[in-house]
């Protein structure tokens, strides 16, 4: 049986960046330390270490042939000894080793001056739409700036049979100008193009005008042009995706402090989008007035 030495306590650096030590011909059999997820189907490996990145009770993955043609992960938490891990010629073990703090370039900005540092780049997608232009002492934000190195998936995921879930969206200011709205996505559940259903919001108000998810939660919404450099979203159609919601359910209201101030509008850990609250005077993106956030029930494989 292989020597592992599995993470005793959840990782406590903020914004770090681990790295995983493989042990092939190796499976762990974790018990109760199992963090399987049922809807991760095709997740390669760096999605996977990306998935486990954002969980600090995550302390890796492992991948076999035989289960699932190799494309699914098993995930495993923190509390391990690693003595339940033994030879397996099926299996590869990626265990959570190393956490280092990626560290923005001192003083970097894009071409366009200092307005536009790596703390600009952090919000919403401004690292996937100019980040790797606009270059500056020799480096573009992709380069110069953590937040552009370790962003979150985008929300097409590069396997289209998979669609996003969403927990939120975000406002920023392109640099047109113009406000931008991103679409934050779910790090804890996501799901496949036949668990989704293209529907029209409209048909699915009540006398609240509260366009909610009939059946689990928003998947993505419905793009609707481009005004220069940003990407419209209409609240006309969607998609609306059975994944495991419970009936725990808050409304949380938009305000427009938040608006003007450009915050995230988020429903939090562990929670996704099911429905929106619409202003009486108008339906557009900009006139929702709260959203529908319901817990996400914990699956085991």
């Amino acid at each position: 049986m292989p020597s592992i030495n599995l993470p005793s306590n959840a990782p406590s650096i903020p914004g770090a960046i681990y790295s995983y030590t493989t042990f092939e011909e190796t499976i762990c059999s974790m018990g109760g330390g199992d963090l399987g997820h049922n809807s991760y189907d095709n997740m390669n490996a760096e999605a996977a270490a990306e998935y486990c990145n954002a969980r600090e009770n995550c302390g890796g993955y492992q991948y076999a042939a035989a289960w699932r043609g190799g494309a699914k992960p098993q995930f495993f938490d923190t509390t391990g000894t690693g003595d339940n891990c033994n030879d397996n010629s099926d299996w590869t073990v990626y265990v959570k080793t190393e956490e280092k703090i990626c560290q923005d370039v001192t003083g970097w900005y894009d071409i366009d001056g200092p307005n536009y540092s790596c703390d600009w780049y952090k919000r919403g997608r401004r690292c996937h739409v100019y980040g790797n232009s606009y270059r500056n002492f020799g480096k573009t934000a992709q380069e110069a700036c953590c937040a552009c190195k370790h962003r979150r998936r985008e929300l097409s995921p590069k396997n289209e049979d998979i669609l996003t879930v969403l927990t939120g969206f975000s406002r920023t200011m392109s640099k047109s100008h113009i406000m931008a709205i991103d679409m934050i996505p779910s790090v804890d559940v996501q799901a496949t193009k036949d668990n989704c259903e293209e529907i029209k919001w409209w048909d699915f108000v009540d006398n609240k005008s509260r366009l909610v998810c009939p059946n689990g939660a928003i998947g993505t919404l419905e793009r609707n042009g481009l005004t220069k450099d940003v990407v419209n979203f209409s609240v006309e159609k969607g998609y609306c995706c059975r994944v495991p919601v419970t009936s725990d359910c808050v409304w949380k209201s938009v305000t427009n402090k938040a608006k003007e101030e450009l915050a995230d509008t988020t429903c939090g850990d562990h929670s996704v989008l099911t429905g929106f609250e619409m202003s009486s005077t108008g339906v557009e993106f900009k006139d929702i007035q709260a959203i529908q956030c319901c817990k996400v029930k914990q699956l085991r494989k």
